[in-house]
């Protein structure tokens, strides 16, 4: 680094240019304020500036606000930041800097970080390494000009922090528009203007006697196909036990819609094995609430069980490509996706599997109306569970969809589609953007440190003569410490 300073720099180790005390945890910790008690100073008092603990002055180490305080253990070993008067937290190191300016100091070790913290020492918990720390080269500018520097550095920091905080809000944004697309599709605002062009040749009860009529059939050739196999017949879905849970308000819908109960739209709502099985390192996928997202089913920390253990298990909740695969189990209850896997799996009782009667009630449309909020207000309702979520099946058939016409169908899942595409591109946008912005504040630093942020000035004092001065009061505090020690 020394060979690249601007004229008027000097490269040091920062051992030279700060005073260190390393913190300890004292004898008596409180949660309330007291006359001989201090804010105990932690990684969270001071990223955060709240103070939770107060700790008992004469057994601390006490720093002050104008000192650094450097992470010294854990995961965030290197993390720098400022604080409060206080006694020194024991994860911390606390570090005074000698005639430089506090920040200039603190952006250097911000600018250092990826360096201390893949570095450190430690095979359980790391620590920074004090032979990498205390050896870091500063790259040392005249005073008057760390001051200029600071100043340009915090205007431009300012900005980079103010456009994280408006990019930190277009996750939350896209989640509302995709959740206020997804109400309006299902409550027919979405589709208003193409009912007005287009004639309503069915309606929704109409196509729900089509629906009766395709479940009947189905239901016959499942009794077919058993007593064939000499098996039992099937029990008839219409003779589940039903929810005695009371309906709340629903939206309104268009007169050609109509609302009708999940399990009379579907097939089988069913769950998946209510036992753990046996884990295998290799074998048939097993899915649980883990793997469903809205929209996604995802591939990633699969587990796996043994193909007979498959075959049992999907004897009788047997998920097939088109199906719908509902959250039932946890915090993350109510997601819903589409089964498009190209590999046979089973899954476990934290999900739900619903078969649509398609093409009447159309999987991408059911995916759609599960995901939306009058599908989740009632989940929410009837959700039980102490700790624990849990949607019982017996909720689950009961809730109210609502149906439109078969065309009117496709028409909504065309436009939430194109809906949803806009929102997708904006947030690769978004991702590439905080890439960018992230990467924006290590790229100030280095200009900072490398003297190409202000112009410099002939009349400042040179660093060297800075680092002389307090090289000669480095020496003069030793021989001061000698004095006292001998003197005790």
């Amino acid at each position: 680094m020394s060979d690249k300073l601007q004229n008027g720099w000097v490269a040091t180790r920062l051992a030279e240019v700060v005073s260190a005390q390393k913190g300890k945890k004292p004898k008596v910790l409180r949660t309330s304020p007291a006359g001989n008690f201090v804010p105990y100073l932690d990684i969270h008092a001071i990223e955060k500036g709240e103070v939770r603990q107060f700790a008992e002055k004469i057994s601390s180490k006490v720093a002050t606000k104008n000192d650094l305080f450097v992470v010294w253990d854990g995961a965030r070993s290197g993390w720098v930041g400022t604080g409060i008067t206080g006694a020194i937290g024991s994860t911390i190191m606390a570090l005074t800097p000698k005639m430089v300016e506090s920040n200039y100091l603190r952006y250097f070790l911000t600018s250092q970080f990826q360096t201390i913290n893949s570095n450190t020492r430690g095979t359980g918990i790391p620590h920074v390494d004090p032979e990498i720390f205390w050896n870091l080269e500063v790259p040392l500018a005249p005073l008057n000009e760390q001051r200029r520097i600071m100043m340009k550095v915090e205007a431009l920091l300012g900005k980079v922090h103010t456009c994280k905080q408006r990019l930190s809000k277009i996750p939350g944004i896209l989640k509302r528009f995709r959740q206020a697309v997804l109400a309006a599709a299902c409550s027919g605002r979405l589709t208003a203007d193409w009912r007005e062009e287009n004639q309503i040749v069915e309606s929704a009860s109409e196509l729900f006697a089509k629906i009766k009529t395709q479940r009947q059939r189905r239901y016959s050739e499942e009794c077919r196909q058993s007593f064939a196999v000499g098996k039992r017949k099937p029990k008839h879905p219409d003779s589940n036990e039903r929810s005695r849970n009371v309906v709340g308000d629903l939206p309104a819908i268009p007169e050609s819609w109509g609302y009708f109960r999940l399990e009379e739209l579907c097939h089988l709502i069913t769950d998946g094995t209510h036992k753990t099985p046996q884990y295998k390192v290799r074998g048939v996928p097993f899915l649980s609430v883990k793997n469903v997202r809205p929209f996604l089913v995802r591939d990633d920390d699969i587990k796996f069980i043994s193909e007979e253990e498959h075959r049992w298990i999907n004897a009788r909740c047997n998920p097939e490509k088109g199906d719908i695969l509902y959250t039932k189990v946890g915090a993350t209850f109510g997601y819903a996706a589409i089964n498009d896997r190209n590999y046979p799996f089973s899954i476990f009782v934290s999900l739900a599997l619903i078969k649509p009667v398609t093409p009447f009630f159309s999987s991408a449309y059911a995916e759609l109306v599960m995901n939306s909020d009058i599908v989740f207000n009632q989940a929410r309702e009837r959700v039980s569970g102490i700790g624990t979520p849990d949607l019982h099946l017996i909720e689950i058939r009961d809730f109210r969809a609502p149906l439109p016409p078969l065309k009117e169908q496709k028409e909504i899942v065309r436009r939430v589609e194109a809906l949803f595409a806009f929102a997708n591109q904006i947030e690769v946008r978004y991702a590439k953007g905080k890439v960018h912005v992230d990467k924006i504040t290590q790229s100030i630093l280095a200009k900072a440190f490398r003297g190409e942020l202000v112009p410099q000035d002939p009349n400042d004092e040179s660093a060297s003569v800075l680092l002389d001065r307090i090289r000669r009061n480095n020496i003069q505090q030793q021989k001061q410490k000698q004095a006292d020690k001998h003197e005790k």
